[in-house]
């Protein structure tokens, strides 16, 4: 009788013994996964990031083929200036007293 009651009480520690650790896998569990979401909502923030990077980069890619162009553009229109200059100058010399 006593050793089934040493068993029985074995046992009711066992029970309380994997209750608890079973509790702190529960809880472990639940920290591990507030931590997976965590770093899934920064992941997505991130990619937000990256995203407007991106867009941005593109952005600025275009104003710079924009620039390139009115160089280009004021490049010619110095060019042409310079020639109208130079005839106008060998024009004035004509009349020079």
């Amino acid at each position: 009788m006593r050793s089934g009651a040493q068993q029985v009480a074995e046992g009711v520690h066992l029970v309380k013994a994997t209750e608890e650790s079973l509790r702190q896998i529960n809880l472990e569990m639940a920290n591990t996964t507030e931590m997976v979401s965590e770093i899934s909502h920064a992941a997505n923030e991130q990619q937000t990031a990256m995203t407007e990077l991106a867009q941005n980069v593109e952005r600025i890619a275009a104003m710079t083929e924009q620039n390139v162009a009115v160089v280009g553009q004021t490049s010619s229109t110095v060019e042409y200036l310079n020639s109208v200059v130079e005839r106008m100058r060998k024009a004035v010399t004509q009349y020079r007293v």
